[in-house]
């Protein structure tokens, strides 16, 4: 029994028909065994090379990430493609498909739709116009075990114009509403009105003042904005349970409001 295919390892010598090796082999490997006889007068005959692989459980596919659109994309065509890197399974043979999932509240899974059964690692997408959408992606391997892209953390995307409300309507002055789910864990998404261009900075901070994340940092159009924060700070890692206040600041206009992460 060996890894390798030309068998350089010492053959065990038996004088029986079977084998049971000594050692445990490595999980999740190829191996390859043959039996060669040998007579009295040193005359050898020898068996086809067999393969095989050691599989202890299944396991999950590897974590990977998405590639685009990126986070807080906005003013997106109706034909979105989606893209992301590929993964693979530790368990040998495993193929491994995706499933692309939408909504358009992250907070409520009875609006999730789910794209089954994707080979590839992208697919175009046709959305509604002016309108606010959340997505992940499932890697899924043949046992059934499911991997989230971005360690289960959705993106946040607009196609169109997400600023004119349903009405047509902008909003008429500076606002930030209250964060929902709140309380949460992972994910909630923060909400907060622009009644004009305006360079948006919005800041995690603990109950001592200290600065958790930079969520945003950039100039945005007037509108109604969302986006959603995964509980991680400026170096991607995830925070403790507690309550936490978002800072939102938008020209001269600043505003504070208070959240609850649960574990």
């Amino acid at each position: 029994v060996d890894p390798d295919p030309d068998f350089p390892l010492p053959p065990v010598a038996l004088d029986t028909n079977s084998y049971e090796s000594s050692a445990d082999l490595a999980d999740n490997s190829m191996y390859h065994w043959s039996v060669t006889a040998s007579d009295n007068h040193d005359a050898t005959t020898s068996s086809s090379a067999v393969t095989f692989y050691t599989d202890a459980y299944p396991e999950p596919p590897l974590n990977f990430a998405t590639i685009s659109p990126e986070n807080n994309t906005e003013g997106l065509e109706m034909d979105v493609q989606f893209l992301w890197v590929s993964t693979t399974d530790p368990d040998p043979l495993d193929v491994v498909t995706y499933n692309l999932v939408l909504s358009t509240d992250w907070s409520d899974s009875s609006l999730y739709t789910w794209t089954d059964d994707i080979v590839d690692t992208t697919i175009t997408v046709t959305l509604e116009d002016n309108m606010e959408y959340y997505w992940i992606v499932e890697a899924v391997d043949k046992d059934l075990q499911k991997t989230l892209s971005d360690d289960g953390s959705p993106n946040r995307i607009v196609v169109g114009t997400l600023g004119i409300d349903g009405s047509g309507v902008l909003p008429i002055e500076y606002a930030v509403h209250q964060n929902y789910p709140n309380p949460f864990n992972p994910v909630t998404t923060l909400r907060y009105d622009l009644p004009e261009q305006a360079h948006v900075k919005i800041i995690v901070y603990d109950m001592l003042g200290r600065k958790v994340g930079t969520i945003l940092d950039q100039t945005q159009d007037p509108g109604f904005k969302s986006l959603v924060w995964d509980a991680t700070n400026d170096y991607g890692k995830p925070v403790s349970a507690g309550i936490y206040l978002y800072q939102i600041q938008a020209g001269e206009f600043v505003q504070t409001k208070k959240m609850v992460l649960l574990k």
